[in-house]
């Protein structure tokens, strides 16, 4: 498997995301115009046990499924039958401890709200495990068009629901309207005969018994925070920190998330060649940190104008929120590769203890970090989650020899390209700018077309001497040719 078509499949899954992504922005643009930040505070709450259940129920099917050299029906029959009886379990859990639920929460209507909004995993559990198959071929046109279409007719819903009813049961009713839309075209994008059987358990359990705790773990990492600022803050402040994570959430879990999907299959390709994996792994690192730094940048310098353009006035006091929330890209970069090279390695226990380190030292910033500086709490966490990072990053570097020096000194490049075109912004924009939607798309573009051109200079001169930069100059190169090509052929 070649580096350039793990990244076409890379580009294509990245372009479904950001589409899905751009269809959920919409959603909750209009959404936050109609509901209160109480309302969303109130989702919040709910979508804690909901996230909880849903990777949990997974029980690391995909990833195991993904690193095997080959895949046999009889492995489908297994991931499909453990997924209807995980999914069965939790929601007859979730009904039950509803009211419990609630009770420690302080919020009455979550009684309701969770057993509702939990038949969703219901709908799930019949979803066509053989979908795993297009991401093995890297055929992820197919997967664009379940994507697009599953979302396309979710946000429909949602904002048809809103503006009728300006209730925030419109999202949960969207979200089970998502899940019965992707089950249904689950199986007719890709055939394939699924029947009961846990022949095969033994063996999948014997890869996801490390896994399964360290998905639990990680998403319990990303929702404890809501649970514990749930307990202490108003509503009306919840609503704002999660309005924030969900904006920051749209580069995060749909540009750079789907940029790193295919990882897993291409480490898993070349697990045996340690200098190729190791190359892919720096080109990697690369890529990723290209697009993290100017996010951060962006996020800093127009945090203001992003908010109010985006959600309106009555939001601009969560601005400084989401510019803090933007440097967890840091953390959450490079922890996606470095799972996604751990889980082709076999390296289960070793990512089940880092998720457990990472877990308790944000427990111990939570609770050391007066919730009524969320902004200080923000920043805490994150400089927590960099040191606890970079210490296991440097130990899986030494040991697998993956060059800590070189891999940094790439990372200078973006680093630098987006220190000198953040110093060109912010003495063009000196004089300030009014907020409004032309003037925000102005100068953010203005900022990243001055560091894409010292990102390609800074490439050009180092291409002889750097295989990485090498890599993506070629690839730029091949681009431009076949778009040529393409728009030459079609006049």
């Amino acid at each position: 498997m070649t580096a350039l078509v793990i990244l076409k499949g890379s580009t294509l899954f990245t372009i479904t995301r950001l589409v899905q992504r751009a269809l959920g922005l919409i959603s909750l643009v209009v959404l936050a115009r109609i509901l209160a930040p109480e309302d969303f505070g109130l989702v919040a709450l709910a979508s804690i046990f909901l996230v909880l259940s849903t990777d949990l129920s997974s029980l690391g099917s995909e990833p195991y499924l993904l690193q095997k050299t080959s895949v046999e029906d009889v492995d489908l029959h297994t991931a499909w039958s453990v997924s209807i009886l995980a999914k069965f379990s939790l929601f007859a859990l979730l009904v039950i401890a509803s009211p419990a639920l609630a009770s420690i929460l302080n919020e009455s209507r979550l009684a309701l709200i969770i057993p509702i909004a939990s038949s969703g995993l219901l709908i799930r559990a019949f979803a066509n495990p053989a979908v795993v198959l297009l991401k093995r071929k890297f055929l992820y046109k197919k997967i664009f068009v379940m994507g697009v279409l599953t979302k396309f007719i979710s946000v429909t819903v949602v904002i048809v629901l809103a503006v009728n009813t300006r209730s925030f049961w419109a999202l949960i009713v969207g979200d089970l309207v998502g899940a019965v839309v992707s089950t249904i075209l689950s199986y007719v994008f890709v055939s394939a005969r699924i029947g009961l059987s846990l022949k095969n358990w033994a063996s999948q359990w014997g890869y996801v018994r490390w896994v399964l705790p360290q998905t639990l773990l990680g998403s319990l990492r990303g929702q404890l925070d809501k649970f514990l600022l749930g307990r202490v803050l108003p509503a009306e402040m919840l609503g704002g920190y999660h309005v924030s994570r969900s904006l920051i959430d749209v580069p995060a879990v749909n540009l750079l998330g789907p940029l790193s999907e295919p990882l897993l299959a291409s480490f898993a390709q070349v697990r045996d060649s340690g200098d190729w994996m190791r190359r892919q792994f720096r080109v990697a690192f690369l890529g990723l940190y290209s697009l993290v730094f100017p996010l951060i940048a962006i996020f800093n310098i127009f945090s203001d104008e992003i908010v109010q353009v985006v959600f309106g006035a009555k939001w601009a006091a969560f601005a400084p929120i989401t510019a803090a929330l933007s440097w967890s890209f840091v953390v959450w970069a490079g922890g996606n590769v470095l799972t996604k090279y751990c889980l082709a390695t076999s390296r289960t226990r070793f990512l089940f203890f880092y998720t457990c380190l990472m877990l308790t030292t944000m427990t111990i910033v939570l609770l050391s970090v007066g919730a009524g500086d969320l902004v200080g709490l923000v920043y805490a966490r994150v400089v927590s989650d960099l040191i606890v990072f970079s210490g296991v990053f440097t130990y899986v570097s030494m040991k697998d020899r993956v060059n800590m020096p070189r891999l940094l000194a790439l990372l200078c490049i973006p680093l630098a390209s987006t220190i000198l075109s953040t110093g060109f912004m912010m003495s063009f924009d000196s004089v300030g700018a009014p907020t409004s939607v032309v003037s925000l798309i102005v100068r953010v573009s203005l900022l990243c077309g001055v560091y894409v051109l010292c990102l390609i200079a800074i490439f050009q001169v180092l291409k002889k001497y750097v295989p990485e930069c090498e890599f993506y100059v070629k690839l730029a190169q091949s681009v431009v040719s076949g778009c040529a090509a393409a728009v030459k052929e079609k006049f």
